[in-house]
């Protein structure tokens, strides 16, 4: 399954914002949940992402998915 369908797959039913931080320019990041399932973990486990630490603000998706953060992608 592609990237983006995988994604709008997983986003069905309530989604939720977690705030990790507001960058310089005032936009949020943060970590979206669906139903509860951080959708960044979603996207690590289906292979439609890979995960990189120096990305991850406050090792938000490592803490909610440490088993894919800590695989290595594929080569």
């Amino acid at each position: 399954m592609e990237s983006t369908e995988s994604l709008r797959a997983a986003m069905r039913g309530a989604l939720s914002i977690r705030r990790v931080v507001i960058d310089c320019y005032g936009h949020t990041l943060g970590v979206i949940y669906a139903n509860g399932v951080n959708l960044s973990c979603h996207q690590l486990a289906t292979g439609n992402a890979i995960y990189r630490r120096d990305w991850d603000d406050g090792d938000a998706v490592r803490k909610d998915c440490p088993r894919s953060a800590d695989t290595p992608p594929a080569e």
